[in-house]
């Protein structure tokens, strides 16, 4: 028994801000390149508008690249925010006090969404949308929080393998 989910950016205003970043940079390259009117109050040359929307585009597009990866299985769990983690963040079954999927506050509890520290002692957390999580209490009194939509599918896998450890350890 295996959970695995993959979220992404995918709120409306995100996709709202991109489009219109494309739509802005698309506007003033054809304004300044194609029809030769300069773009802005005080206009770079066509080299650099080029450089800068090729920059601006890459920055944008990248945000609908960012993806939050968690997996649950009889090992514990694991979870990597890409591109920003070169490899995933775990948490075995032996090192985790308590753990619960809850409803959560995101700006109050943690200033919002993505890879986050809380300033009010809440720990570290990983979301991309929504206000459910998956709240681990490790032994070592560390707090994680890992977003998840996928509400009763995860609670399912981890009552199984948190409640009974038999199931965590594999026999030989």
């Amino acid at each position: 028994m295996d959970y695995l989910e993959q979220q992404y950016f995918r709120q409306w205003w995100v996709l709202l801000i991109v489009f219109v970043v494309f739509g802005v940079c698309g506007f003033g390259a054809v304004q300044q390149l194609y029809f030769g009117i300069p773009f802005g109050n005080n206009p770079i040359g066509d080299s650099g508008l080029i450089f800068l929307i090729v920059l601006v585009l890459l920055f944008f597009s990248s945000l609908l690249m960012v993806r939050l990866e968690t997996h649950i299985d009889e090992k514990g769990i694991r979870c990597r925010f890409r591109p920003f983690q070169p490899k995933s963040i775990s948490y075995a079954w032996e090192e985790i006090a308590d753990i619960a999927v809850q409803s959560y506050r995101p700006m109050e509890d943690y200033g919002g969404w993505g890879w986050r520290v809380s300033l009010t002692g809440k720990g570290q957390a990983y979301s991309v949308s929504g206000n459910m999580g998956i709240i681990i209490r490790l032994k070592n009194g560390k707090q994680r929080l890992i977003g998840t939509q996928k509400v009763q599918e995860a609670q399912q896998v981890i009552a199984y393998y948190f409640n009974h450890p038999e199931a965590a350890t594999p026999t030989l």
